[in-house]
């Protein structure tokens, strides 16, 4: 076989070792590097939104409770000014004996196609292009 080290001459074994320790080692190494970065920034940014999620939850809670749909849409505008988030959406259960849902305001104003979630437990759902929260 050509790639014994025996066949292989003194200078060729040195270009080799020398173009793994240079090219290829640190390539490998800046792979991982940015790998670990980028998923860094995303739990980073994935915190971030749940926690304003959080906050804004606690600021709706009025809105919901005396059926102010406006402060409600005021409160998605302002927390939609994040240029990360393309929309938000707040459903409200019809009354209390049933699981009926309601949509009770969203933003941006023109009507989307919102699908109804299937169950309303506290659920964080994450892609490489999109994240759905629901509290």
């Amino acid at each position: 076989m050509p790639w014994q080290s025996k066949h292989l001459s003194f200078r060729t074994k040195f270009l080799l070792s020398s173009i793994l320790v240079t090219v290829i080692l640190p390539t490998l190494a800046g792979w991982v590097l940015y790998k670990q970065d980028i998923i860094n920034s995303q739990k980073l940014v994935r915190s971030n939104i749940i926690n304003q999620i959080d906050n804004l939850s606690r600021l709706l809670y009025p809105a919901l409770v005396f059926d102010d749909d406006e402060s409600a849409f005021e409160l998605l505008k302002g927390f939609s000014a994040n240029p990360m988030i393309e929309s938000a959406v707040i459903w409200k259960k019809v009354d209390s004996t049933n699981d009926q849902v309601a949509l009770f305001s969203h933003y941006p104003p023109e009507k989307i196609n919102f699908t109804v979630p299937q169950n309303f437990e506290i659920q964080n759902t994450f892609n490489d292009q999109f994240m759905i929260i629901s509290k």
